[in-house]
């Protein structure tokens, strides 16, 4: 991820746990011009397709390989995830839902980060779906 997603500085997989669950480290990168400095988070996530639609989803855990360091502050996410479904009318296209809880933690004001949030999730989105098509151009 951190290949196609600049605010995201690391991302590794920490432990498959089957084919469809994962234990995952991101390292976000500094947002908002640095108005939020950097946060890791340590996630557990299950993603499944249930006929045409996918779903992704995820809750803050813990993991022995991934400790709490002094300098960066660790956020914790309740849970969130994805929903992709194809558009019925239109083939090229799909809904895509996004549902997050993050806490960032840190001494921060809700109103900043709920603006400054919502900013890093249209970027990702738009990166998302580049990505989507840069791969979509290989096949």
């Amino acid at each position: 991820m951190a290949e196609w997603d600049d605010t995201v500085k690391e991302s590794r997989l920490l432990e498959r746990i089957n084919q469809h669950t994962r234990t995952v480290y991101n390292l976000a990168n500094d947002i908002g011009g640095g108005v939020i400095s950097s946060r890791d988070f340590v996630s557990v996530l299950h993603w499944q397709r249930f006929d045409t639609t996918w779903v992704s989803s995820g809750i803050a855990c813990t993991h022995h390989d991934v400790p709490v360091k002094e300098n960066i502050v660790r956020g914790e996410n309740g849970v969130c995830g994805f929903i992709c479904q194809p558009s019925p009318s239109n083939t090229s296209v799909c809904h895509f839902v996004w549902y997050l809880t993050t806490d960032l933690k840190g001494w921060l004001p809700k109103s900043v980060v709920n603006r400054t949030l919502a900013g890093v999730q249209v970027m990702f989105v738009e990166r998302l779906e580049q990505r989507l098509r840069s791969l979509a151009s290989l096949t």
